[in-house]
C-alpha cells in the first residue's frame, strides 16, 4: 500500500554542507530519506508560523495587497482602468488577427 497519493513537485533546495550533513544523518538515524525530514520540517514549521503572534497582521496585509490587485484587473477587464486606451486599435478582431498571423 502506498503512503501517500498526493500529487507530489519536485523543487530544489539549496543547504549549506554542514546542514546538508545533519539532515542526512538524521535521516539515517530515523531511518527515513532526507526528503522526508524536509517535508515534515517545512510542515511543521509553516504549522507553527501560523500561530505566531505576528502572523495575522502579515495575513492581513497580504490580502489587503492582493484585494488591490484584483480589483485592478476587474477595472482593466471593464475598460475603466485606462480609458484612454478603450478605442485603441488592439481592441478590434481585426488588429488581433494581425498581429497573432506567422
Amino acid at each position: 500500500m502506498q503512503a501517500d497519493k498526493r500529487k507530489q513537485v519536485v523543487v530544489s533546495v539549496r543547504f549549506d554542507a554542514e546542514n546538508f550533513k545533519t539532515t542526512q544523518a538524521f535521516a539515517e538515524i530515523a531511518q527515513t530519506t532526507p526528503n522526508a525530514v524536509i517535508r515534515a520540517a517545512v510542515e511543521e514549521y509553516i504549522a507553527r508560523q501560523v500561530q505566531s503572534p505576528g502572523w495575522a497582521e502579515a495575513r492581513r496585509q497580504y490580502e489587503e495587497r492582493n484585494q488591490a490587485n484584483v480589483e485592478l484587473m476587474n477595472r482593466i477587464a471593464a475598460g475603466s482602468a485606462y480609458p484612454e486606451l478603450s478605442s485603441s486599435p488592439a481592441d478590434s478582431d481585426e488588429f488581433y488577427n494581425q498581429s497573432t498571423r506567422p
